[in-house]
């Protein structure tokens, strides 16, 4: 077996998704026998910065290629966790793929890069609109460098397929457990669940179909968890407690005796997304307040998840399909065992 060395961007838990991610990942890769786990982290903050725990400051290329240096020999895998605006501040890190061509221009070594995020978009005003040609630079001439790259949803897939030939996949579990034996939605109240970083929950507060989603489902409570980034100005008769910020423990205890758990996420984009993986591993009903985009062909609505732009009629039922064909795709596609089988097959000789 191969020693893995994961570069990702750093943050503490709970502050960073896909932190959390890895961190879930190098847990679950404890038995596997790997000879050593190294992490290479890069911060956005001076104050996290560590030499001795192996995190730098992003843009510090001499202290990154020192530490690549260290970690990264020939019987190593180096997997790269890449996310543009976690590596440089407007998501152009050609600093990052420089140290990376200088380490491959050293020695033989086995590379992964998975791809979390793409180049951003948007209209002629915006600045994304100006700086999303310059961030697909990086992420042709990494998926180059690489070994293989992988990602987790079909529409990055096919973008990464103008640039290399082969595309994998990457699952995206859930960072707050996975328990054996959720229960089925007739033993839980009829309660939902607001999760996910505050922007994610600001935009479901602004998408103006929050208050008519709550109604359609009769929901009695919303349980929101994580720091409150503000409340709906109205939601009719629904209860709604503000959580605030609870361990992966306590979130797993609520989502468990909840029925539903709202996101507002593009359709096509819904795989990669860590608040969906959670919902789906506690056999919940995703409830998409969605965006635009076509719904992903490996997550169908009214399937895996309920489209609430067509809520009508609904009873227990057809909610409790879609809740086990959630939690089923979960377990066959997306769960800890199965990235710890990735990895593993990734670290053998």
């Amino acid at each position: 077996m191969r020693k893995l060395v994961v570069l990702s961007p750093y943050g503490p838990p709970g502050a960073n998704g896909l932190c959390d991610h890895v961190d879930q990942i190098v847990a679950a890769l404890g038995d596997l026998n790997l000879p050593s786990i190294d992490r290479i982290g890069v911060t956005t903050s001076v104050g996290y910065v560590d030499m001795s725990r192996a995190i730098v400051m992003r843009g510090d290329a001499r202290s990154l290629d020192s530490l690549l240096d260290r970690f990264v020999t020939r019987d190593s895998t180096l997997v790269v966790q890449y996310v543009g605006y976690g590596y440089q501040r407007r998501g152009c890190p050609f600093s990052l793929v420089r140290s990376l061509r200088r380490l491959r221009s050293l020695r033989s070594f086995r590379m992964i890069s998975v791809f979390h995020e793409l180049h951003a978009s948007g209209p002629p005003w915006t600045s994304t609109f100006y700086v999303g040609p310059l961030q697909r630079f990086p992420i042709a001439a990494l998926a180059n460098l690489s070994d293989q790259a992988v990602t987790s949803t079909l529409s990055y897939r096919r973008t990464l397929e103008g640039y290399v030939r082969c595309v994998g996949k990457h699952p995206v579990n859930s960072n707050v457990g996975e328990p054996s034996d959720p229960s089925e939605l007739g033993q839980r109240p009829n309660t939902a669940v607001v999760f996910g970083l505050p922007a994610s929950r600001r935009r479901l507060f602004e998408s103006g179909l929050l208050e008519r989603t709550l109604r359609d489902l009769s929901v009695d409570e919303v349980f929101e968890i994580g720091t409150p980034c503000r409340r709906p100005q109205k939601i009719g008769a629904v209860r709604w407690h503000q959580c605030g910020e609870l361990d992966k423990n306590e979130v797993s205890k609520v989502l468990l005796s909840s029925r539903f758990g709202l996101l507002e996420y593009p359709r096509d984009l819904l795989a990669k997304s860590g608040v969906f993986a959670a919902y789906s591993s506690h056999r919940m009903v995703p409830v998409l307040l969605a965006q635009g985009g076509a719904p992903a062909e490996e997550l169908k609505p009214r399937v895996h998840y309920l489209d609430s732009a067509e809520i009508a009629s609904i009873n227990t039922e057809p909610l409790q399909h879609i809740a086990d064909e959630s939690w089923r795709q979960y377990k066959t596609a997306c769960s800890l065992a199965v990235c710890r089988e990735l990895y593993g097959e990734w670290c053998r000789d």
